[in-house]
């Protein structure tokens, strides 16, 4: 579902595709025994209106927080981002900083490295490196700036500049800066999905198992809503499988089959 206003259209496959936001979900159990023994899904919207399903999808995605410095905003997702292997060939070759400070740092300094040879740790104050992690960086050429980070520069979403709080300045091409990801929707909360412990980047992810089930029966997660390494490529193959799971559960239940995976200590 969407956020670009309720309205429903059926398409050629007889999938109806609701434009509209679920603002909360509850489970519903049948008393009758010749329903399926997993729980129901009602599913209020933004509109005032209510779905309800069988099985549920979350695929809502993750907000990303990224640190708060002038300049990021117009910027993020383009010339300042977070994940190399997403976007660091946009920017290849060209001079290249890291906004980061520590073992972090000087392992996304060094990373970033694969693109450019023109890198620099922005540690925006003390870079607090050991010895090692020193002597790494100058072996690998990455150059260690302290200098208090003010401001990034560009025309429109291009970075050409990181200025400093001391007034100087110095080219850069694109930032690479570390982002946490937190949950952008309530509903696995509000459905009782179960949340993996903090991650190096997602902070709240939804468990999942192997089968890309939830703790909740019925309930799937794919995409960054469930990933220790979000990118695209990842959220797709994962809603591919995850899609795959629902429907072979589904033909399962109607046939009386057991569904795949369901020998698994993890199966739901």
């Amino acid at each position: 579902m969407s956020s670009t206003g309720p309205s429903s259209t059926p398409n050629q496959c007889g999938v109806q595709v609701v434009n509209s936001t679920a603002s909360s979900g509850s489970i519903v159990r049948s008393s009758s025994p010749s329903i399926s023994r997993d729980p129901g899904f009602v599913l209020e919207l933004a509109d005032g209106t209510r779905e309800m399903a069988r099985r549920v999808l979350l695929a809502t995605g993750m907000e990303y927080r990224f640190p708060a410095l002038p300049g990021i905003v117009e910027r993020w997702g383009r010339s300042v981002f977070h994940c190399p292997f997403c976007h660091g060939w946009e920017v290849r070759d060209q001079p290249l900083g890291v906004l980061d400070r520590g073992a972090t740092g000087v392992h996304r300094a060094l990373l970033l490295r694969v693109w450019s040879d023109d890198v620099t740790l922005l540690a925006d104050g003390p870079a607090e490196l050991d010895a090692e992690d020193a002597e790494r960086l100058r072996a690998a050429g990455v150059t260690v700036d302290e200098r208090r980070v003010a401001e990034l520069r560009g025309p429109d979403s291009a970075l050409t500049t990181v200025a400093f709080a001391d007034g100087s300045e110095r080219s850069c091409g694109g930032l690479l800066v570390p982002v946490t990801l937190h949950q952008r929707s309530a509903l696995a909360e509000h459905l009782g999905a179960a949340a993996a412990g903090p991650g190096s980047i997602a902070v709240d992810a939804v468990e999942v198992d192997r089968m890309l089930h939830t703790s909740v029966p019925g309930l799937s997660a794919a995409g960054d809503v469930s990933a220790e390494m979000p990118s695209v490529a990842n959220a797709v193959a994962a809603g591919s499988s995850a899609a795959a799971m629902i429907v072979g559960g589904l033909m399962s239940e109607a046939h009386g089959l057991t569904p795949v995976g369901a020998d698994s200590d993890s199966a739901r």
